[in-house]
């Protein structure tokens, strides 16, 4: 097949007509209630998926063109199309999916035939309430409006803290005047764009609370549980994970700043030092990793031998393509860089209907390309595994967590093939990706915690917020709380400007279990013998299971224990030789 026709055949694009969804949907709804024959039932329940399921291609064939036609704005029009498209399909059909909950034939077929979805029903149902459309397209506006800002600012859309484009790379630049003069230049945005983000937040935490209300909820922390499938004992566990991450994890944000001023020779450290790691800079690529898909397929074939011949495949059908930022070996120096978010222009996805995948890359800052290559790399396959295979799984309810552990246990276990990347900067690659884990879990938990409340809120009031982040961001020891650990983003407002409330709330947790859970697996440096049999022990389970289960069964380590983040301190601590 050829795959560039195939990504532009915008026929189903084209048929989509939404007005007449509703007619669509209730007429699916008549047929179950008159259909006593189970094999019909299971033919209408499996048509509304494929539904589903056929958006969420569509989506991910539209983000493929954007990386093979960056200039084609019909793209982006397709995208909202397809992204209001999708919402609409849900409403419709929310009286379908409480109506199969409520059938006793349509509950014994889910659960018979699509043991992953008698949970994921009902909660469509309650989420997608055609009563809610209005107010869940505003606030979509709404958050579309705050990552416009975001790109505007120059901070990520996708990460918490992180600067991105050309201030990032002037940022790290060797010279302190120049990192200086691009930090005032960030914080001037910030200060310019608070008034109307601290606006914008309290509209979408109003309108959020009338979700909740209207949805049947006391607050909007109790519908997201809902929707999610989050029950209260995995936010108990979580309360507990935070508190352990806060008590082993977070002291080691002091020592690995001091360790960097002293690297650096920097007494006075500034907000703009932050980015300066080493005197060297940041990890560059060697000149010899060049063509980089060469380089990734050679590092493949000493990590997951069996998996070379698709990627060589895709790498012959124009699927497997890399692009970083920057020349090679220079770092002081600003390039005409795409606007891309650092998350942003990464593209991973699989079609098992034609058995292609693809694995695309754009403007990927140098220093990160092998944490991003090899995590991607750890999402294709976990969408290739049995587990994803042998089970319907409604994209909106994926197991995010599941998704991390695979992302985050590749990343570790590509290291040994880093040297190919990044030759005699390997080590100095690795002590720069680990410090960056070492940082993000504390902000991670700690924005986990003020999400939480802001949701559980009943009332949007800023100084309250600000009040509870303040005593949040001091507890985890964040980046701006002591004098000498200054934040590269202005503390106090680090919380409105994260994009993980206004995006996926209570999500960014999954990312902090994930990496703990993989650190918790070493000795770190060493062999990886165990952390190698926990994932592909993953991905060669078959059984429709909850994902804690899956990742007891696989054999990691609870991230709820005590002694899972202390090992996870132990590996950051013997790495960095703190």
């Amino acid at each position: 097949m050829e795959l560039s026709k195939w990504l532009h055949d915008d026929e189903w694009l084209d048929s989509l007509h939404p007005e007449a969804l509703s007619e669509r949907a209730k007429k699916a709804v008549s047929q179950l209630r008159f259909t006593f024959n189970e094999k019909e039932i299971e033919k209408l329940i499996q048509e509304v998926v494929d539904g589903l399921l056929q958006i969420d291609r569509q989506c991910k064939m539209v983000s493929l063109r954007a990386f093979y036609e960056p200039g084609n704005h019909e793209i982006n029009e397709n995208y909202d199309r397809l992204s209001d498209y999708q919402l609409l399909y849900l409403s419709s059909f929310s009286e379908f999916f409480q109506s199969v909950s409520d059938s006793t034939r349509g509950s014994r077929v889910l659960s018979s035939v699509f043991p992953s979805l008698p949970q994921d029903f009902p909660r469509l149902a309650g989420a997608y309430n055609p009563d809610l459309l209005p107010l869940l397209r505003e606030e979509r506006q709404l958050v579309s409006e705050f990552q416009s800002r975001l790109e505007e600012i120059s901070l990520s859309g996708t990460r918490p803290a992180v600067v991105k484009g050309e201030v990032r790379q002037l940022l790290q630049s060797l010279s302190r005047d120049h990192r200086m003069r691009a930090y005032l230049s960030l914080t001037g945005r910030i200060r310019a764009y608070r008034n109307e983000m601290e606006k914008l937040f309290l509209s979408l935490h109003e309108l959020r609370r009338n979700i909740g209300q209207k949805a049947g909820f006391s607050t909007y922390h109790d519908f997201l549980l809902a929707k999610n499938g989050i029950d209260e004992k995995s936010r108990a566990d979580v309360h507990r994970f935070r508190h352990l991450v806060e008590k082993h994890i977070a002291p080691l944000s002091d020592v690995i700043r001091q360790a960097q001023w002293e690297r650096i020779k920097v007494y006075d450290p500034a907000p703009w030092d932050a980015l300066y790691l080493s005197p060297s800079g940041v990890p560059t690529l060697a000149e010899e990793a060049f063509p980089l898909e060469g380089t990734y397929l050679k590092a493949l074939r000493y990590i997951f031998s069996s998996k070379v011949p698709l990627f060589d495949a895709m790498n012959r059908k124009g699927a497997l393509s890399f692009h970083v930022t920057g020349s090679v070996g220079q770092i002081d120096r600003v390039h005409n860089i795409c606007s891309h978010d650092a998350m942003a222009g990464i593209n991973s996805a699989f079609f098992p209907e034609i058995g292609q995948s693809f694995l695309l890359l754009s403007s990927v800052p140098q220093e990160w390309l092998c944490r991003i290559l090899f995590s991607e790399t750890g999402s294709l396959l976990y969408d290739q595994s049995a587990q994803k295979q042998n089970s319907i799984s409604l994209s909106l309810l994926d197991s995010g967590l599941l998704r991390q552990l695979a992302r985050y246990s590749m990343v570790i276990l590509s290291q040994r093939a880093w040297g190919l990347f990044y030759n005699q900067l390997t080590r100095y690659a690795k002590e720069y990706d680990l410090i960056e884990w070492a940082l993000d879990l504390p902000l991670y938990c700690a924005l986990d915690e003020m999400e939480e409340f802001i949701c559980r809120a009943r009332v949007s009031n800023l100084a309250v917020f600000r009040h509870a982040w303040s005593e949040i961001a001091t507890r985890y020891r964040l980046e701006g709380t002591s004098p000498d650990k200054p934040g590269l983003i202005p503390v106090d407002d680090l919380w409105l400007f994260s994009p993980l409330w206004w995006t996926q709330p209570l999500s960014g947790i999954e990312q902090a279990l994930a990496q703990v859970m993989v650190l918790g697996s070493l000795p770190y440096g060493r062999y990886h013998q165990r952390l190698e049999e926990c994932f592909t022990r993953l991905l060669l389970e078959d059984e429709p299971k909850t994902p804690f289960a899956l990742i007891e069964d696989a054999g990691y380590p609870s991230p709820f224990a005590e002694e899972t983040v202390q090992k996870a301190a132990f590996s950051i601590v013997d790495f960095l030789g703190l």
